[in-house]
Formats: C-alpha cells, sequence, structure tokens
C-alpha cells in the first residue's frame, strides 16, 4: 500500500510513515517502528549494500593504483637509443604532462563515483534500520535501479567487439534516445526529488515527532540536514551525469 503509481503500484508514499504499533529500541532488534508486513525488504536492502560496498572498495583501489602507476602516457624515452639528450628531457617533459593530465582527469572521474557510492551506503544503512525508512528508501533505490540498469546496457554495447551485434550504431542510438534518457530523466529528476524527497519531507513530520521522543531531542534536526544534504549531492551529481550523456565526446562520436 506504499508503492506509488508513479511505479506501477497503487498506493501512496504516505503509507510509508504508518504509525500504528510501538516504537522500541531493544539490544537485537531496532525495528520495532510500527510492523514488520515488509521484512522481506531487508534482504533487498542487504544486496543493496553489498554492490554498493563492493563498488566503493573497487573505486578506492582503482584510484590507488592510478596514484602509484599514473595516467600512462606514451613512452618516448627509450625510443631510439641515438636520441639527443634535449630531446629526452623534452619527450619526458611532454610525458609528465600528459601523465598528471591523465591521473588528474582519471581522479576526477573515480570521484564522482565514489561520492554516488558513499552517498547510497549512508542512505541505505539509514534505511535499513527503520520499517518507514526502508519502505521509501526501496522506491528510491529500485528508480535508481532502473535508469541503471540501461546505463549498463548502453556502457556494454559501446565497450563490445566491434564484429559483436551489440557494438551497432543503430542499436546504441535507439538505447541512448529510447531508453537511457528518458527513464534517466523520469527516475531521477522526477521520482527521486518530487517523489521519494517530498515524502520524506512533508509526509514524515509524525513519524519524525516519535523518532524525537523516543531517542533523544535534535535527532531529527540532525536528521533533516543530513538527509537533505545527500539529497542535493545527489541531484547534482545527477545534473553532472546527464550533461555527460548529452555531450561526452566519445558518446557523441558514436551516434553520429
Amino acid at each position: 500500500n506504499f508503492w506509488p503509481i508513479y511505479l506501477g503500484g497503487r498506493g501512496h508514499t504516505s503509507n510509508c510513515w504508518d504509525l500504528k504499533g510501538s516504537f522500541a529500541i531493544a539490544s537485537s532488534n531496532i525495528d520495532i517502528d510500527f510492523d514488520d508486513a515488509n521484512h522481506a525488504l531487508k534482504y533487498f536492502f542487504l544486496v543493496q549494500g553489498s554492490y554498493h560496498i563492493h563498488s566503493l572498495c573497487f573505486h578506492l583501489v582503482s584510484m590507488a593504483m592510478l596514484a602509484i602507476y599514473g595516467g600512462g602516457g606514451a613512452k618516448g624515452d627509450n625510443t631510439h637509443s641515438t636520441t639527443s639528450t634535449l630531446s629526452k628531457q623534452q619527450n619526458r617533459s611532454t610525458n609528465n604532462k600528459t601523465r598528471m593530465i591523465s591521473m588528474k582527469s582519471g581522479f576526477a572521474e573515480y570521484l564522482k563515483s565514489l561520492m554516488q557510492h558513499v552517498i547510497a551506503i549512508v542512505m541505505v544503512c539509514g534505511s535499513y534500520f527503520f520499517s518507514s525508512l526502508r519502505r521509501l528508501g526501496a522506491i528510491g533505490m529500485f528508480a535508481f535501479d532502473v535508469s541503471s540498469i540501461f546505463l549498463h546496457l548502453l556502457q556494454l554495447c559501446i565497450n563490445a567487439p566491434k564484429d559483436s551485434v551489440w557494438n551497432n550504431t543503430r542499436r546504441i542510438k535507439w538505447i541512448h534516445r529510447g531508453l537511457v534518457i528518458p527513464t534517466f530523466l523520469y527516475t531521477r529528476f522526477f521520482i527521486l526529488p518530487f517523489v521519494v524527497w517530498y515524502s520524506a519531507t512533508f509526509e514524515s513530520k509524525n513519524w519524525l515527532q516519535q523518532i524525537e521522543r523516543t531517542l533523544f531531542p535534535g535527532i531529527v534536526m540532525g536528521a533533516y540536514i543530513l538527509f537533505h544534504g545527500l539529497m542535493l549531492l545527489a541531484l547534482i551529481l545527477n545534473v553532472i551525469y546527464f550533461r555527460r550523456l548529452l555531450v561526452h565526446p566519445h558518446l557523441k562520436k558514436r551516434l553520429e
């Protein structure tokens, strides 16, 4: 009864904040804010958390490898044994500049993905502990995954071998314009801000008051600042990613 019609359901997000039952903190269970009718959502969040933790570790290792080995430019120092000292110095200088540019751009790209996974992990962990947040968080994570599926499909086609049936300009163009762009706009610029963010801001007041009375004064304000900060950061990242979908030079070249 909480899944919104915007994602094929028949419910309303206000039902995420159902207050029937009590809220209690126990040594082994902090999920008693109303009922456990959606207990299976725990496993959904365990899978989500595992994926983002794995991706976060992968990006951390990749950034460490990039810092150690650099971006890799053309090695011109050993091209010919008769190269003059001046030519070697010029080549070395050029290679160092190329390496620094490559490292800078590589770190920037990894940093964006790193921030995305950190935001997701914080929200997954926060949503996991309480049924109300778990319900709303499931809506947000599902919307995010829908667009990610088509993004990965586009990446698969672009990186497929040249003789593969997937590496086809017409197919790539159709996936990009017919699947990736519409789902990205709908899920990340409509569902996340106008369904998830709206519900957490305006429909959760009674639930937050209950949390404040149960835990300690001031926790709601801290949670509000953290949540809105993360949502704003996620929205900014989505704007950056959407711009890349439109003007990325490699993608534009494939769509020509």
